[in-house]
């Protein structure tokens, strides 16, 4: 193997690790926060639009805004989830209209991380 191969070799492989990392830490977020402590919240949008994924891919990015407030200050998060039809990212983000309320899960240590779990939002149906 030329010492180029060996760059590209390592390089995809720190890539995949730093994927891996990221996944890793989202969900053991989503496993902490099912022990987070309870907040109203509303969505403030709901978008879809599609992001290319290299050649010739690409997914459709459902995204939720939301926002909730603690001890008077307001603060903000996000839901994302990817879909390869377009019809299925509208049918889950039909089920989050601006101004619906929501049950928002807060990092009692810091009230700026949220997660907005789907199963626990009364009347969301996967897509």
């Amino acid at each position: 193997m030329a010492a180029q191969d060996y760059f590209w070799l390592g390089l995809s492989v720190l890539v995949l690790l730093a994927f891996g990392a990221s996944y890793v830490q989202k969900q053991l977020k989503l496993r902490r926060a099912h022990d987070w402590p309870i907040q109203s919240g509303r969505v403030d949008s709901a978008t879809i639009r599609l992001e290319s994924r290299g050649d010739k891919q690409s997914a459709y990015v459902a995204e939720v805004r939301y926002a909730y407030a603690m001890n008077g200050a307001a603060y903000s998060g996000r839901l994302r989830r990817n879909f390869m039809r377009e019809k299925s990212a509208q049918q889950w983000i039909a089920n989050y209209p601006p101004g619906r309320i929501l049950t928002i899960r807060y990092n009692p240590g810091n009230f700026a991380d949220s997660v907005l779990l789907e199963r626990e939002q009364i009347g969301v149906h996967a897509a």
